[in-house]
Parts: C-alpha cells; structure tokens; sequence
C-alpha cells in the first residue's frame, strides 16, 4: 500500500495546481492525471497489471 500513498501525494500535488491556474489543464496535466490512475488501479489490482508499472508512473511523475 506504500505504493498507493505515494500516488495518492502525486495527485493532490497536480491537482492544486491546476485549480491555481484556474485555465483549461494542459494536455501534460491531464496526461500526468490518467497515469497516475492507471498507476493506482495496479497497485490495489496487482494480479491484473504490469510489475513496477506504479514505480515507473511515480518516478514520472515526481520528475514533472
């Protein structure tokens, strides 16, 4: 669950800034959203996903 609460400390670090800008959210934003995700789906569904996959997507994501 590690995993988890990291991807969860991603999100609401996008989120906020999204609300900020108060635009549109660019196609990056929106991009860093649906993998982080996708990134939470495979870590509560470990059976139906790639291994590291979470890591990969944090590691993204932290490097925004």
């Amino acid at each position: 669950m590690q995993n988890v609460t990291e991807l969860c400390r991603a999100y609401v670090g996008v989120v906020p800034e999204m609300k900020v800008d108060d635009a549109t959210p660019t196609d990056k934003d929106l991009e860093v959203l649906k993998h982080i995700g996708m990134a939470i789906h495979a870590a509560l569904y470990p059976a139906n996903s790639n291994t590291g996959l979470s890591q990969d997507i944090i590691k993204t994501v932290a490097a925004r």
